[in-house]
């Protein structure tokens, strides 16, 4: 019984050390650092815009979309009033990120 037990625990705590490593991928650091601002599957908000079929993201390189990223945007959509902070993101996140937001992006 003794082993069973500390079997299961040990299965547990797998899942949950996979489970945190997979909110590292791209859809789980939008749900954590841009969905509040930039609505449900990046539909926008009166926030932020959208992401959806969005020119920027389409037309920029994976440079400029982590530029962004990383430094932020100063309202440059004038519906906008408030700027966009800068993220503090690893290499492999915005990497991440950047294609989650171009699979967002997509002109369907």
């Amino acid at each position: 019984m003794k082993k069973k037990l500390t079997g299961l625990l040990f299965f547990v705590a797998v899942l949950g050390f996979t489970g945190t490593v997979m909110a590292e991928d791209g859809a789980g650091l939008y749900k954590t650092k841009c969905l509040v601002c930039h609505g449900i599957e990046g539909r926008g908000t009166a926030l932020a815009p959208g992401f959806k079929e969005s020119v920027f993201i389409n037309s920029s390189t994976d440079k400029e979309i982590t530029d962004v990223i990383l430094n932020g945007s100063k309202g440059t959509v004038k519906k906008f009033t408030l700027s966009m902070p800068p993220q503090k993101l690893d290499e492999a996140e915005v990497k991440s990120l950047v294609e989650y937001l171009k699979g967002l992006a997509k002109v369907d």
